[in-house]
This record gives C-alpha cells, structure tokens and sequence, in this order.
C-alpha cells in the first residue's frame, strides 16, 4: 500500500471514529444526535474537521454547526512557503465546498478562539468564544479538532506559544467556557477531543495502540502536548 493510499486509510478511520465518539456522546443526552443538535466544530478548514462536518450534516440532518477555524498558520505573519500556502489553499477550499454544500446550515467563524489571559484584558474586551456562545445558546455539543501545529511541520513546543503573544490555550480556554456556562446552571454540551497516536511512548510494534497503554513517554512535542490538553480536561 503506498503512503498516499496508508494516510487517506488512516485518515478516514480517524473520521469514523470521531463520528462515532460524536453519536455516542449524543445518546447520554436529550435530545440526541438529530435535527435538533447544534455542533461547535473547532479546525473545521482542516481534513478531519471538514470531512466531520458534511458527515454530521449528511448523516444526522443537525440544525446547524459552528464551524471555527483561523485558517492560518503560526506562521503567518511572516512571508509563507510554498508548503504553507498550499496548506491554507486546501483551507479555502474546503471552508467554500462547506458554505456552498451547507449554505445557512453553517455558520463560519475564521478567527483564533483563544482569549488573552487575565493579566491583559482590554477593558470591555469580550472573548471569542464568549460571543460564539451567546449567538448560540443552543449548542449541544462542542467538538475540538484544532491543532495549533501544522502537520507539515515538527512541533517545537510542548505548550504552543508566539512572541509577544499574550493568549491561553485552546484548551484551557475550551475548558473555561464550558465551566462557566456550567456555573450559570445552564445545559453544558457534550465535549468530544480528538487526541493523537503520538501520546503513546515508541514500541517496536508501532501499528499497536491501546487505550488502556500508560502515557508515560509521548512520542513527540505534538504528543506531549496532547497529553497535556487531555490532562486539563480531565481536571475540569
């Protein structure tokens, strides 16, 4: 099997399965997975995100899904390459094929949903996803695929961080949203995060992974920060 034909395998299983992580998530709830369900999708423009949103649509009819991706790569203040423009040509692409299969079925949010942390507040300064969930108080489930890392190239940090900067994670930030609608004792949506092979540790059978492998050596810095998000969500 060549490698092209290994990663769309790989890729398609990885959609299969967070289709089904997103319906078993439903059935804890009421209503279900239906026509009813609203769904934030975090990385929509990227493979999995946009492939999980038509499916959604296609599959379960669903009012409508917020779709939430800066389409940009870190970066993308300075002068792109080639791999990079094309990366985000392959973004707009797929944000079109969305808005054009799904028209007003999609709400589409092109901006980086981290917030500033406290310290640098503007005054009256409201966050992102603050806003997102004031427009639509009727989100059933929230679906975190994006990756601050591009996968064309290595990730360099643990804890993904620009100069000069001043944000929290998407996690963290993910993680704060939820638990304050919680603290306003309103219906709190289903979370669904898509991880990464590179938390478990190398072995020599490298296909093999389990759930119940401890995570003691990720991978890579991609994997390490994996681990850290999963740790963060199951804290809050």
């Amino acid at each position: 099997m060549t490698r092209i034909s290994l990663l769309t395998v790989r890729r398609i299983s990885c959609l299969a399965l967070l289709l089904l992580s997103v319906a078993w998530a439903s059935t804890q709830q009421d209503p279900a997975l239906n026509e009813s369900s609203v769904i934030l999708i975090t990385g929509a423009a990227g493979f999995l995100g946009s492939q999980l949103t038509l499916a959604l649509y296609r599959t379960y009819n669903v009012k409508k899904i917020i779709a939430v991706d800066p389409m940009q790569t870190p970066s993308s203040d300075t002068l792109l390459q080639a791999p990079q423009l094309a990366a985000l040509e392959y973004q707009r692409q797929r944000q079109f094929h969305l808005l054009q299969t799904m028209k007003q079925d999609v709400h589409w949010y092109r901006v980086d949903f981290c917030p500033k942390i406290p310290e640098y507040y503007d005054m009256g300064e409201v966050s992102v996803l603050d806003h997102i969930f004031r427009e639509h108080p009727d989100i059933t489930h929230v679906v975190h695929l994006a990756d601050p890392y591009p996968h064309s190239a290595p990730a360099t940090q643990a804890v993904y961080h620009e100069s000069d900067v001043p944000k929290a994670g998407m996690m963290e930030a993910l993680m704060e949203q939820l638990r304050n609608i919680q603290n306003a004792e309103q219906p709190v949506p289903h979370f669904i995060y898509a991880s990464s092979y590179e938390v478990y540790p190398h072995t020599s059978n490298a296909t093999k992974f389990h759930e119940t492998q401890t995570l003691s050596t990720p991978r890579s810095l991609r994997g390490a920060s994996k681990v850290l998000d999963e740790m963060m969500a199951q804290y809050y």
